[in-house]
């Protein structure tokens, strides 16, 4: 549920604090659009800290 959910979620990222986690909610409550834009804002940000990294490493 999402009450564990979170509690997982904050010992990873307490553990590991680059990690790109997000939730995406699967019941019949969530909608397709609100999955999608989910998962494309993990994979923007994914993408955002990947050129962040090869840039600071290539000054």
């Amino acid at each position: 549920n999402h009450i564990a959910g979170k509690g997982v979620v904050n010992r990873i990222r307490a553990k590991y604090p680059n990690a790109n986690i997000t939730a995406v909610d699967y019941d019949p409550s969530a909608t397709k659009v609100n999955q999608e834009n989910r998962i494309k804002l993990m994979l923007s940000v994914a993408k955002e800290r990947l050129n962040q990294k090869n840039n600071s490493t290539t000054l």
